[in-house]
This record gives structure tokens, sequence and C-alpha cells, in this order.
């Protein structure tokens, strides 16, 4: 991952990068962090990086998809180039199924969660907070989505709390926005039978993303699982 590679092509995109690919976790969960750019070389590289940084003793797997970006705009970090500017499902669609099947190359299994994360992320203050929604995905069987809670974000508040029997340093929400929610694979799947044949584990009806926050949320408790949101300390 990182260097400039040689490409592939086909018919949808242009394969840009094979990423090195951690073995098979012995404890925990094997993520796959999804990042989608476009034209934001900088801002991806260092969200890419603070990632890196904050995440030494548990290094992560880490996809960049630049969705229809100028050649001269590109993350460093890049793994797969589409021509076209396609809609976040479908980004995540095409970049899941590359993460997927290269992890079964490398370490013959799939990822057992994706952590979505949008490219204007930042990290506040060096916390690992893909560490901290992982140990709660693994404590808590019957969560499907977690997302930490979001400082200064221009509409608000990620979700409504429901009830006040979540765990501590969590809250229960009806749905929360797709800024950067770590999603179990279970879930995806339950998903992938409700979208359209052929549309990917996520429905590519739902354009830029519009409504997939709701109608993700709304298949996880439709499915007997909860959405969190959680705080790192």
């Amino acid at each position: 991952m990182g260097t400039r590679p040689r490409r592939t092509r086909n018919n949808k995109s242009i394969i840009m990068a094979d990423p090195f690919v951690k073995p098979p976790r012995d404890q925990g969960l094997n993520i796959a962090t999804l990042i989608i750019d476009r034209n934001d070389p900088k801002r991806t590289d260092a969200l890419v990086e603070s990632i890196i940084a904050v995440s030494k003793s548990k290094p992560r797997d880490i996809y960049v998809l630049e969705s229809g970006s100028d050649m001269d705009k590109l993350s460093k970090y890049t793994n797969v180039w589409t021509r076209e500017n396609v809609n976040w499902p479908m980004g995540f669609n095409i970049l899941s199924a590359y993460a997927d099947k290269h992890k079964m190359r490398y370490a013959n299994c799939l990822y057992d969660a994706y952590w979505m994360v949008c490219n204007d992320v930042q990290l506040i203050d060096g916390t690992d907070i893909l560490q901290a929604m992982e140990d709660a995905l693994i404590n808590h069987p019957d969560w499907g989505v977690a997302h930490p809670y979001q400082s200064y974000f221009w509409n608000g508040h990620p979700g409504f709390p429901l009830n006040k029997q979540a765990p501590s340093g969590a809250r229960k929400v009806s749905f929360v926005e797709f800024v950067c929610p770590l999603i179990k694979r279970s879930l995806l799947e339950k998903c992938k039978d409700l979208a359209r044949p052929g549309s990917g584990i996520i429905d590519e009806v739902l354009m830029r993303g519009w409504g997939l926050d709701y109608s993700m949320c709304y298949y996880a408790y439709k499915n007997g699982l909860a959405v969190y949101n959680i705080d790192s300390t």
C-alpha cells in the first residue's frame, strides 16, 4: 500500500495497487477500513496516516477508492480508481468486494466488519476510536453498527437516544449518519438479500448515500441488531 502501481483495467475501474494485507488476527475482528475520495489527496493522505499513527499496536488494513478523480489528484494510498464519479453505495460495493478478494487471497478469510470513513474525518487527540468500536462489537453481539460521537459537525448530533440501557460510554440510537460507522459483515449480508439483483451489498439506488444511514439502521433493528454511538473514553 502506498506505492504508485502498475494498473490493471476492467470494465468498471482501474486497480491501482495490491495492498499489503495483514494475516488473520488471532484475537479481535478482521476489519477493512474503506475510504472514498475525489480530487482531495492531501486530506485523504492525512486521514490514512492518522489512522496508521494511532493504530501502531494493531496495524489495520486500509483501502482507498478514487471516485472519478483526476489522475494528477490521487491519494498516494489509492487502491482502486473509477473513471466515473460513482455514488457512495456503489463505491462502497466496489471497494468492499476488492478488499474481500485480497483478504481471501492473502489471508484466506473475509473481513468481519467494515469501517466506512468519509475522507474529511479527523481523529482527535490521537485516539484509536476504531479499537474502541471493535471492542464494543466483540463485547456486545447484539450490536450491528457502532459509530463514534461527533464533535463540531455541521448538522449536529449523529443520532437520537432510544433509551438509557446502554453500556458505559455508549448510547443506543435510532440511526447514525454514516460519517465513519463500523458495520458488521453479518448485517451487510442480510442487507444484501434486500438489495436489487446485481446491486452489491448495498442497494445502489440510494444515490449519493442519501437515505443509506436510515435504511441500514432500519435493517439492523429489523434483524434484531442494535445501533450505538460510543465514546472512546
